[in-house]
């Protein structure tokens, strides 16, 4: 099953509220946003994190609900202390005194908390271990709609690959036949017996063959199409190996274009670009 690495895992209680977001990244990359009174629990959060996600850059956000959380006392003293301070620095500096008061709140030791001791710790924790769950959950629920529709947009994608690389299979037979016949004119031109030059022909067309030759590109690139539709049936992330089979793809695509002698495979051969771009970029998203 295809996972998208963007999703959203939302979970509460009469006491916190939690929020899961994620998005693309090469690499695992969690952050959590906890009051402060529980950040001691950030590593457990993020323990808790990783049988469910492998990449991306994951944002937890843990808040108590407002009915929920306690007053915080103001410290008095010490907001006054760092007014008082600000009027000296403008009177010393002869500087316009802008203060305002949610420049005075933003200071987070105008405030005066209490730690949670041990036991009161460990039943925060109780509590947003089964939300942190539940907000998983609706993560992976969230980011597996998105794979569906990941997958869906890669099929066509695929689909037009797999067409336009036919097409290119069915020019690269004609180019060979041009190539016979436009020495065979030449040899007429020149009113020379072909027979006599049968061998000559042969062995310019070999030639030829040798150079142009993009059947082994060809078969690879649809070898690397079916293994792609293997990858699709897997339950594991297959992100990374997606993304390899993508810049095999375009080796291959790129040496058909410098072997192209021929403008409506050269065309095609552009075709064949556009789509891997948009193999590419979806990819980026899958996990």
């Amino acid at each position: 099953m295809i996972k998208s690495m963007t999703g959203l895992g939302k979970s509460e209680d009469e006491y916190f509220k939690v929020e899961i977001k994620s998005l693309n990244h090469k690499y695992f990359e969690p952050y959590v946003h906890l009051p402060n009174k529980l950040s001691c629990l950030e590593n457990l959060i993020i323990e808790k994190l990783k049988p469910y996600l492998t990449r991306g850059k994951v944002d937890v956000f843990v808040n108590y609900k407002s009915n929920a959380e306690e007053k915080i006392p103001l410290d008095i003293n010490r907001a006054s202390a760092y007014l008082n301070k600000w009027n000296e620095l403008s009177k010393l500096l002869k500087l316009e005194n802008d203060i305002k008061l949610s420049d005075l709140v933003s200071l987070k030791d105008i405030y005066s908390l209490n730690e949670l001791d041990g036991q009161e710790i460990e039943n925060s924790w109780l509590k947003l271990d089964k939300l942190i769950t539940t907000a998983l959950i609706d993560l992976d629920q969230s980011r597996a709609r998105e794979g569906e529709r990941l997958l869906e947009d890669l099929k066509k994608i695929l689909r037009k690959i797999r067409k336009t690389s036919q097409e290119i299979e069915d020019d690269a037979d004609k180019v060979l036949a041009k190539k016979k016949e436009e020495l065979c004119q030449k040899l007429k031109e020149l009113s020379l017996n072909l027979e006599l030059y049968e061998e000559r022909i042969a062995l310019e067309i070999a030639l030829y063959v040798n150079k142009c030759d993009i059947n082994e590109e060809l078969v690879r690139i649809k070898s690397h199409l079916k293994e792609i539709i293997i990858f699709f049936q897997k339950k594991e992330p297959i992100g990374r190996k997606l993304e390899f089979i993508g810049q095999e793809l375009s080796r291959e695509i790129n040496t058909i274009g410098s072997k192209a002698g021929m403008y409506e495979i050269t065309k095609k051969v552009i075709l064949l670009k556009s789509e891997l771009e948009r193999f590419k970029e979806q990819v980026r998203n899958i996990e």
